[in-house]
């Protein structure tokens, strides 16, 4: 499955997506990273989420599932686009509109420094809304790095986020509040969000039940 984060808040300056081809191989889940893009901030108009609107759509990055019936139907294969997280402010709320009206249903995250993360359905942006401290997802992502399950499809275009990680390794027992700005935040933030939501898949599964 393809995942798309998108941190588009502006506060470092920037705006970043980043696709993600989500695998499982020998009961482990792997995250290879099959596209980058930062872009400067501009709060007039924030042509990212355009493109995180062009490959939702791209039947490139749409794949086959099947689909179990609880009543004992035969399986059936369905389309699975891509699953979508955004972080905003409020000088982007156009973008979720941008997505609400396209009927597009993302993630919505939103960074607090609360020790637990909770969730609320629906969301803003028509799916789900998670409240989630930057310490959370920060040091969900590195753990996925350590036990070597982040794989860059582009190295020369991973160069830069894996200087951040490096960054954010010195920092990890650190406490990083919602207000502190890092440098390339923004980057790994837009991959931390969809790699922390399938790596506790299960507890929020739990929690919507």
């Amino acid at each position: 499955m393809y995942l798309i984060g998108a941190e588009l808040t502006g506060k470092t300056g920037f705006a970043s997506m980043v696709l993600v081809h989500r695998v499982r191989k020998d009961l482990k889940k792997y995250y290879h990273v099959i596209n980058i893009k930062r872009l400067s901030f501009d709060s007039n108009g924030n042509n990212l989420i355009k493109e995180v609107f062009r490959i939702y759509n791209d039947r490139k990055y749409t794949t086959r599932k099947p689909r179990f019936s609880q009543i004992g139907r035969p399986k059936k294969m369905v389309n699975e686009k891509p699953l979508i997280f955004t972080a905003f402010c409020d000088y982007t709320v156009e973008d979720m509109q941008y997505l609400k009206k396209r009927n597009i249903q993302a993630n919505c995250i939103f960074f607090n420094d609360e020790s637990k993360w909770r969730t609320e359905i629906p969301g803003k942006c028509l799916k789900s809304d998670f409240y989630i401290s930057k310490n959370t997802l920060i040091s969900t992502i590195l753990g996925v790095i350590e036990q070597d399950r982040l794989i860059m499809t582009n190295k020369e275009s991973g160069e830069e986020l894996f200087e951040a990680f490096n960054e954010y390794r010195k920092i990890k027992d650190a406490h990083v509040s919602a207000q502190d700005v890092k440098p390339l935040e923004d980057l790994v933030l837009a991959l931390a969000m969809p790699v922390w939501y399938y790596e506790n898949l299960l507890a929020i599964r739990s929690r919507r039940s």
